[in-house]
């Protein structure tokens, strides 16, 4: 009897191991797909703001050409 419960609690251990084990592996591809995702995230949101940042940059090249011209021409 002793040889019967012995070897049932052996094999609960075991098994409370195995599906410790396993959640801690399911835990931590979650963390993974989400250290992930954050990167494409953040990727897509500057690769939307190039556009943004191109048009700003054409303005402000527009003002120093209008405000370099203009003190040439002051000069002159």
């Amino acid at each position: 009897m002793n040889l019967i419960i012995s070897n049932l609690g052996i094999l609960l251990v075991l098994a409370f191991l195995f599906v410790k084990t396993f959640n801690h592996f399911v835990k931590t591809n979650n963390a993974v797909k989400d250290a992930w995702s954050n990167i494409a995230v953040a990727l897509k949101y500057h690769y939307n703001l190039t556009p943004i940042l191109d048009e700003t940059l054409k303005g402000y090249a527009q003002h120093e050409k209008t405000t370099l011209e203009c003190v040439i021409h002051t000069r002159n």
